[in-house]
C-alpha cells in the first residue's frame, strides 16, 4: 500500500500533492497531540495494537478502518508533539495511482495532442528520441516512430534539470540538441497550463467540502475526516469515560455515545509476547494462515494439530 500523510500543514491552502491537505489533522487535533491520551484510548478501545512497529522510535500501531475500503488510518501515537507523526493514511496501490498518477497522465496526453495540433513537431525530434530509445527499459514500450515522444516527456523534464549544469563529456551538438529540448518542454508547458493547469499545481481551499465532486481527492477526505471525528467517540472506563483527546465530561454531548470496553479487556493476553515476542509473531503468522484470516479457525486448527481443543468460557 502507497502511504502518504493528510494533512497537518498550517497553510489555509494546499497543492495537489500527494494526500498532503489543508490543515485536515488540525482542524481534529489542533497543533498538538498528547501520545499518552491516545495511546490510552486506542489500548482501551481496540485492545492490543495490530500492528508491529518500530521499537526504537513508536509506541505502538494501530491500523483503523475508514469509511473507504482502500484507506486505513495508521495511529501510532509519537512522542513528537505535531499530529502528522501520530496519524497517517495509507491507501491502496490503485487508489494511489487513480489520485496521482492518472490525473498526470491525462494531462500529459492533453499536453501532447495540444502541441501536436499547433503543427509539425521539431526538426531535432528524432534525434533525441534516437537517444531517448537507448534508456534502459525503453526499449520494451518504444514503438519506433514519432508518437514515442509523448512517452519522452517526462525524461524532457530531465534534461532541462542537467543542462543547467554541463557535464564535462557532453559535446556542443549534444548539449546544443538538450538546450533545444529543454526551451521545448519548459515553453510547451507553461503556455499549455495556462489553458489546462497541471494537477500537481491545483489550489484548494481549507474545507475540502467546497472541491468539487470530480476532485479525487475528495472523497478521501471526507473518510478522512469521519475517521478522524470517530476517534472523539468516547470509550468506558468504569464510570468514566475518555477520547484520543483525554476525558470527557459527563456533561459533554459525547458522553451519550459512549462505547463498552473491547473484548480483550482484562486478559493478560500480552504477557505470551512479553516473554517472546519473537516466536509469539511467527505463532500469530501461522494461525493467520491456518485459518486464512481467521484467527479462531486458526487457533482451532493448531490446537486440533496439537491434539488439543480450546476451552472457551
Amino acid at each position: 500500500m502507497q502511504s502518504d500523510s493528510m494533512g497537518g500543514w498550517a497553510s489555509t491552502e494546499a497543492k495537489g500533492n500527494g494526500l498532503y491537505g489543508p490543515g485536515l489533522l488540525d482542524q481534529h487535533f489542533g497543533t498538538t497531540v498528547n501520545y499518552g491520551a491516545l495511546f490510552t484510548y486506542l489500548f482501551r478501545r481496540f485492545g492490543f495494537p495490530n500492528r508491529g512497529s518500530d521499537d526504537y522510535k513508536e509506541i505502538a500501531c494501530y491500523a483503523l478502518t475508514t469509511p473507504l475500503p482502500d484507506m486505513v488510518m495508521m495511529v501510532s501515537p509519537s512522542v513528537g508533539e505535531w499530529p502528522r507523526l501520530s496519524i497517517k493514511f495509507v491507501v491502496t496501490l490503485e487508489a494511489w495511482d487513480a489520485m496521482e498518477r492518472a490525473p498526470r497522465r491525462k494531462w500529459a496526453q492533453d499536453l501532447a495532442a495540444w502541441v501536436e495540433a499547433q503543427g509539425p513537431l521539431p526538426n531535432w525530434m528524432d534525434e533525441w528520441l534516437d537517444i531517448w530509445r537507448t534508456k534502459p527499459g525503453i526499449a520494451e514500450f518504444a514503438t519506433g516512430d514519432r508518437s514515442d515522444w509523448v512517452e519522452s516527456i517526462t525524461d524532457m523534464h530531465f534534461v532541462g534539470i542537467e543542462v543547467k549544469d554541463r557535464p564535462a563529456h557532453w559535446s556542443d551538438e549534444l548539449y546544443g540538441l538538450f538546450c533545444s529540448v529543454a526551451e521545448f518542454v519548459d515553453r510547451t508547458h507553461r503556455e499549455f497550463e495556462a489553458i489546462e493547469p497541471h494537477p500537481a499545481h491545483i489550489e484548494r481551499t481549507a474545507d475540502w467540502r467546497t472541491w468539487p465532486d470530480s476532485d479525487p481527492l475528495k472523497h478521501y477526505h471526507a473518510a478522512a475526516a469521519a475517521a478522524l471525528e470517530d476517534l472523539s467517540r468516547p470509550v468506558r472506563i468504569r464510570d468514566a469515560q475518555i477520547n484520543a483527546h483525554g476525558l470527557v465530561p459527563d456533561s459533554d454531548p459525547l458522553a451519550r455515545r459512549t462505547l463498552r470496553e473491547p473484548s480483550v479487556a482484562g486478559y493478560p493476553s500480552g504477557s505470551l509476547a512479553n516473554e517472546a515476542p519473537a516466536a509469539v509473531a511467527a505463532l500469530h503468522g501461522h494461525v493467520l494462515t491456518l485459518g486464512k484470516g481467521n484467527v479462531r479457525r486458526g487457533v482451532d486448527k493448531l490446537l486440533a494439530k496439537a491434539g488439543l481443543s480450546a476451552q472457551v468460557e
